[in-house]
């Protein structure tokens, strides 16, 4: 089955449905991602990401693991009850940090979606995680860069490039004499 993959996908309006507090119900919500396939065959998976500062007044007198389930619940709280009984499919938030720290669930979505490249691309899924990782890592700084001074022009989306994990898998292999 092919694994269709959306950029931020309207969901459907509501017809009567009644859901909980705090619930998403505008008729013009969006999540940020979602795809065919993801976590089971057939099934549309939703994401929406949050990324968050730890160090802001509001999460310095939390542990940070307490701070990432928390943000995870406030997503859920908006987004999960919506997706199941309207979109008929499951959500997932990915939570991070600025500083490239994630949720336990985002830890989830990270080891699926590296298994999911490493099987499709025939790589190590040690050599994909560290790809996906290092590449995250990367936008977090430039993003950071970018609320500090501002964007100077408008930058091309990136994308991911399987052939540069290549490049990090050969460089493993190299041997030392």
């Amino acid at each position: 089955m092919a694994y269709g993959v959306r950029i931020e996908p309207p969901l459907q309006p509501l017809t009567g449905e009644k859901l909980g507090n705090g619930a998403n119900t505008d008729d013009q919500a969006r999540l940020d991602v979602a795809a065919r396939g993801f976590w089971e065959r057939g099934e549309m998976a939703f994401f929406d990401v949050r990324i968050f500062n730890p160090f802001a007044k509001s999460h310095l007198n939390s542990k940070l693991e307490t701070v990432f389930k928390s943000q995870e619940n406030v997503k859920k709280k908006a987004y999960n009850e919506r997706v199941i009984k309207v979109e008929h499919g499951s959500f997932t938030p990915v939570v991070m940090s600025a500083f490239g720290g994630f949720g336990r669930e985002t830890g989830f979505f990270m080891s699926k979606l590296a298994e999911k490249i490493a099987e499709k691309h025939d790589l190590p899924k040690s050599t994909v995680s560290n790809y996906i990782r290092t590449k995250i890592s990367f936008e977090l700084v430039r993003a950071q860069g970018e609320c500090i001074r501002g964007s100077r022009s408008k930058r091309q989306q990136s994308n991911l490039d399987v052939k540069e994990s290549e490049v990090v898998d050969n460089r493993s292999s190299v041997r030392k004499d």
